[in-house]
């Protein structure tokens, strides 16, 4: 197969970020557009139906966040339009997890939007990510030196952006994952309660007190945290957690895509524990 063109959308991203960094390394890296600086810039907004064609033309394949707000029929002809022949989009496990929440809902509506423009596609359906830590917990911890927990037991098996990005090259690259839906998650389970007394424990190897974690009811939680988080996002967290300690939830480690050891929450917090360590 010849190398493919490829448009990475949202590449200041997290999970682009790193597929940008696993891309340019391949021995023989495909040609590759994104608005970062050293590449082609792809100037387009996913909000202005005006950009679609720009944004997709004159690539084969393409790497897409989640935009369930976006016009999709038109962003998705536009993109057939062009010629892109597949598109790997960046979706949730929450698609099989909870399919009537709210985020389930959105990204299932995305999914069969790139269905319905006949596009060759692939699906990762990420689980929980490892950041979700840094993302939800942090502004507690800083704001107010503590973190509250409704649902400490919730399981998950978080996933790291490095692994996720690994499943998106291949996606990109081979034609190994056409037409499928992948679920993508970390190596165990780990629950709420483990992943904060990991954090803790990285905080003393450092020097470091740890952080006080305080279990509290969720609508206790909502109110404490309603400075940081939105209601509706307050709301799917906290249906995630409670379905969490209910039942375990979908388990695909990326390992069984990439045949690489998947990064467990410990590992991801040894790469990323600046963050932890400044509160």
């Amino acid at each position: 197969m010849s190398l493919p063109r490829v448009l990475v959308v949202g590449a200041s991203g997290a999970v682009g970020r790193e597929l940008l960094q696993q891309l340019l390394a391949l021995p023989s890296p495909p040609q590759i557009r994104v608005s970062t600086r050293n590449t082609a810039a792809a100037k387009g907004d996913l909000s202005d139906i005006s950009s679609y064609h720009r944004l997709f033309a004159g690539v084969d394949r393409a790497f897409l966040y989640s935009t369930p707000e976006a016009p999709l029929g038109q962003l998705f002809t536009a993109a057939k339009d062009e010629g892109v022949q597949h598109v790997t989009l960046l979706s949730s496990l929450s698609v099989e997890d909870d399919p009537d929440g709210m985020i389930g809902t959105a990204q299932r509506k995305v999914e069969n939007a790139i269905v319905n423009a006949d596009l060759l596609y692939t699906f990762i359906r990420a689980g929980n990510f490892c950041s979700n830590t840094s993302l939800f917990w942090l502004p507690q911890i800083e704001n107010v030196g503590r973190l509250w927990m409704a649902y400490p037991d919730a399981q998950s098996a978080p996933v790291s952006e490095s692994d996720i990005a690994s499943v998106a090259v291949i996606a990109l690259t081979t034609d190994q994952l056409v037409n499928q839906a992948i679920p993508v998650t970390g190596p165990g389970w780990i629950s709420h309660r483990e992943q904060m007394r990991t954090i803790n424990r990285a905080r003393q190897m450092d020097g470091k007190q740890p952080i006080e974690f305080l279990i509290v009811s969720p609508e206790d939680w909502k109110s404490r945290t309603s400075d940081f988080i939105p209601e509706d996002l307050q709301n799917q967290l906290l249906r995630f957690w409670a379905l969490g300690e209910q039942k375990k939830l979908a388990f695909q480690p990326s390992e069984s895509v990439t045949g690489k050891p998947s990064q467990c929450f410990e590992d991801w917090l040894a790469y990323n524990k600046a963050a932890f360590l400044r509160c």
